[in-house]
């Protein structure tokens, strides 16, 4: 009985673009769910004035709010991160001969290949949202959540 790993044929260009679109298309859902959970969260406090007046009155209010802003500015500076760099490898493929050789260059080839500063910064901001979103709730009910 043979363990050996079968060869694969490779994709189609088709199959690839494919590919890429889905990702494109749930990167884009998660980003816009992450937003708006760490923008409605804290509006949802101000709105409320019997959610406000509690927390306001918490000593933890100032790392609630760092915790759900945090994770948007993160998003954010993700989001801006991964423009600059697709729009860089973008123009160095489009236009080789005029920016090849600039000087972000290499800074865009590389970035557009570094998928883990993505998983990181959707980490980050998971886990800045539950622990904000635990804080909060202990607020409430002090011993729902621990």
């Amino acid at each position: 009985m043979s363990t050996a790993p079968t060869a694969r044929k490779p994709l189609t260009t088709a199959q690839v673009k494919l590919l890429w679109e889905a990702y494109a298309e749930w990167s884009k859902h998660l980003r816009t769910w992450l937003v708006a959970y760490g923008i409605g969260a804290p509006i949802l406090f101000l709105s409320r004035k019997e959610v406000w007046e509690i927390v306001a009155a918490s000593p933890k209010r100032r790392i609630i709010t760092i915790l759900f802003l945090g994770g948007v500015a993160a998003q954010v500076a993700l989001a801006t991160i991964n423009k600059w760099s697709s729009w860089g490898y973008y123009s160095i493929e489009q236009w080789s001969g005029a920016y090849a050789d600039a000087w972000w260059a290499p800074l865009a080839r590389w970035l557009v290949s570094q998928f883990w500063i993505d998983v990181l910064i959707d980490l980050l901001t998971l886990g800045a949202f539950i622990a904000a979103t635990v804080l909060t709730l202990n607020l409430f009910a002090p011993t729902a959540v621990h």
